[in-house]
């Protein structure tokens, strides 16, 4: 246990600052759409969830300062479920207080996604625009998070190693970082493409990095009812 203490006390000193700010800067648009979502769109349902995707952020972030690179991909694959709960939930207050009631039912992430195009009709149109003219390198990132969090092959099994070892270098650190940028974009595009006839509402940093990445017949055909 001392050895572990020592290697974590030993990472924040020497990166854990550069680690927490790279984070903020990572995870800009997720916090820009949670102001939103709290003030714009929420129902009073659900709203738990809201917290909790902020917690997972702030978790994250905790994480990566420590060193500690595995609960940091749990953390940021649970923003995705977290935010899929609630754009379900905050619209079935009943499903809601059953889910809180009895735990049954989760809604799980692919079954979001089929609700959202069931119900919404130009969801798939602009989410497919939005991830076409993506800046990360997946079009899934979602996909990579669950590979390393059910430990589906070699590649993402953790090795095993000294408890201290679970302390990982710094730059690991932040190449993990960029994952969370691109969850941040991933997410955010699902939320565009739900509430894009809002286009005037949502946050500046969201339309300044949408404006960046589409032209401007793309984003009057994101915004088109």
């Amino acid at each position: 246990m001392r050895r572990l203490r020592q290697a974590i006390v030993q990472h924040i000193e020497d990166g854990g600052d550069e680690i927490i700010s790279s984070h903020e800067r990572a995870s800009d648009l997720a916090a820009a759409w949670l102001g939103y979502l709290r003030d714009s769109q929420s129902t009073d349902t659900a709203n738990e969830l809201l917290d909790g995707f902020h917690a997972s952020l702030i978790e994250a972030a905790g994480c990566l300062a420590m060193g500690l690179i595995r609960p940091a991909i749990f953390a940021m694959r649970t923003q995705v479920d977290i935010l899929f709960a609630w754009l379900f939930f905050k619209d079935h207050p009943v499903e809601w207080q059953h889910l809180e009631s009895t735990g049954d039912k989760y809604r799980l992430v692919s079954e979001v996604i089929r609700y959202l195009r069931t119900y919404n009709r130009r969801f798939q149109d602009r989410f497919s625009l939005l991830r076409r003219h993506r800046t990360g390198g997946y079009e899934d990132p979602y996909r990579l998070l669950s590979a390393h969090v059910h430990a589906q092959n070699t590649a993402t099994v953790p090795p095993l190693v000294e408890i201290h070892q679970l302390v990982q270098e710094k730059d690991r650190c932040l190449d993990c970082i960029q994952l969370q940028l691109e969850i941040s974009e991933y997410l955010s595009d699902i939320l565009t493409a739900c509430f894009a006839r809002q286009w005037i509402d949502l946050p500046e940093s969201v339309t300044t990095s949408i404006n960046c990445r589409l032209r401007a017949a793309d984003v009057a055909e994101l915004c088109a009812p």
